[in-house]
């Protein structure tokens, strides 16, 4: 028996990817833009196009850096291969695997019923609570743990609405705005506070090693200057979403409340297996929130591994890969006899080209990283000085946010940073006028699923069309750089 498979039609961008590849490959060395670094770039360029056409599957595109790299001499694949491996990767597949169990024993729709009656079914009011739930969490947990958590709860509400919903053209609108504001609204919690995101803690340190003499940069400072700035631009990216990329026509029509009042009713009362599942969840949550020390300037909350003698030795991907394994290995009563949470046909349901999608993002990053071409680039900022201050900041902002749609938020501040503090002591300007700026829109990359952690995520449930992100983030992008640096030549203009 033979079969056959319709080619796709060719798309263009995977002619754009290759022209840009060969052009880039073609430009000629010098002592700063290396061999090493114009082979990176060249890669970065191919992947980039074609990510964001869709040129062939996202997955597969990933894949690109383990053929590419040991042919231009970047990097052996002996080398590269780990970045597919990476822990978070692991923390993805176990947060997953947790979404399956409560989508598996219907725990969603009792999530979802709850939300709907606590919040109320008006779908504006729904984005912003989930953005509002979801940037919280952000300001003290990683944006990754916060998405995972969050998402299971809003892919419940989604199919219910699809379910009770009296109009079902509005829902693929509607679910890309909900699962966007939810990506980026765990990276704009982070920036809120000093421990919300890598790039902060990254920035404190810099700071301390550069400016030994200047006053200590506390929790305290830090939140004066992000959470007003958090708190604006959710509000802004609330009403992009909820006006602009969700249309009046695109509003789902919604039943009564008492409909999902009736709903939840029929559900009846928590069977043993959804107690377990949904123990499993909250116990989570529970170590992804206290697993690191929590600071409140002066005092500070120990995490539980310090407190059992394993600090520095549990990283939130442990938690997730060990509480999923507990679906598969926890055996039940069912009308089919006994089995587990979770068994084998459920690995299935697992999105592997994500997984793969943010291997391919990790790889990308260490190239770029490894190469130079990241100092390179930074090396390049030097004439901001020249630059009226709005200009130095947009131009800086932007330029920190497009790079890190290519590789990690850490990376580019670890980079940058450094030599931002450079820049500062030879304009001799307060290095808090270029550091602040730079380190936050370090998390504001929104075109890309291999920007951020949260956007890999939500990329992942299949709501968002690669066109409809990178539309909608190269908007934002923009938007977020002219909003951080009017605040910023506001504060100390």
């Amino acid at each position: 028996m033979s079969t056959s498979r319709k080619i796709p039609e060719m798309n263009w961008g995977l002619w754009v990817g290759i022209i840009l590849f060969v052009l880039t490959l073609l430009l000629p060395t010098s002592k700063e833009f290396t061999q090493p670094i114009r082979n990176i770039l060249a890669v970065a360029l191919l992947m980039g196009a074609w990510w964001m056409t869709e040129a062939i599957p996202l997955g597969i595109t990933s894949l690109l850096p383990l053929v590419l790299y040991p042919l231009l001499g970047i990097m052996t694949t002996k080398k590269v291969a780990p970045n597919y491996a990476n822990h978070l990767i692991f923390l993805f597949m176990g947060g997953f695997f947790i979404a399956i169990a409560l989508q598996e024993w219907q725990l969603h729709r009792r999530f979802a019923f709850r939300t709907l009656l606590l919040i109320g079914g008006k779908p504006r009011r729904l984005i912003m609570a989930f953005m509002l739930s979801t940037a919280l969490l952000s300001m003290w947990i990683s944006n990754t743990a916060t998405t995972i958590m969050m998402l299971p709860i809003a892919l419940a509400v989604l199919h219910q609405l699809e379910n009770s919903s009296t109009s079902k053209s509005g829902n693929t609108a509607f679910g890309s705005a909900l699962m966007l504001g939810i990506a980026y609204s765990a990276s704009m919690g982070g920036i809120a506070t000093l421990i919300g995101t890598p790039p902060n803690v990254v920035f404190s340190g810099i700071y301390s090693k550069f400016f030994p003499d200047l006053p200590e940069f506390t929790f305290v400072k830090w939140m004066s200057y992000g959470l007003p700035l958090s708190i604006f631009i959710l509000f802004f990216i609330w009403i992009y979403l909820s006006y602009f990329i969700v249309r009046p026509h695109h509003l789902p029509e919604l039943q009564s409340k008492t409909y999902f009042v009736e709903e939840l009713k029929k559900l009846g009362k928590m069977n043993t297996p959804q107690k377990i599942v949904m123990s499993i969840f909250f116990t989570t949550a529970f170590l992804w929130v206290f697993r690191g020390d929590i600071s409140f300037g002066a005092w500070t909350l120990p995490g539980w591994p310090r407190l059992l003698g394993l600090a520095g030795k549990i990283h939130d991907s442990t938690i997730a890969i060990g509480m999923s394994l507990l679906l598969f290995a926890i055996p039940i009563n069912t009308e089919n006899g006994k089995q587990t949470l979770l068994g084998w046909k459920n690995i299935f349901d697992i999105p592997w080209d994500i997984l793969l999608l943010f291997g391919g993002g990790f790889a990308l990053a260490d190239g770029i990283q490894s190469t130079g071409l990241a100092n390179y680039l930074g090396q390049r900022l030097v004439f901001l000085g020249e630059l009226p201050l709005f200009g130095m900041l947009f131009f800086l902002t932007f330029s920190v946010a497009m790079l890190t749609e290519f590789t990690s938020n850490t990376a580019v501040a670890t980079t940058i940073l450094p030599i931002l503090a450079g820049v500062a002591i030879d304009l001799q300007i307060s290095p808090e006028i270029i550091m602040i700026p730079a380190t936050i829109a370090a998390s504001c990359a929104y075109m890309l699923p291999v920007a951020t952690p949260p956007n890999a995520i939500v990329f992942g449930t299949r709501y968002i069309p690669i066109r409809r992100m990178v539309s909608v983030g190269i908007f934002l992008n923009i938007s977020v750089s002219i909003i951080i640096a009017l605040y910023f030549t506001l504060i100390f203009g």
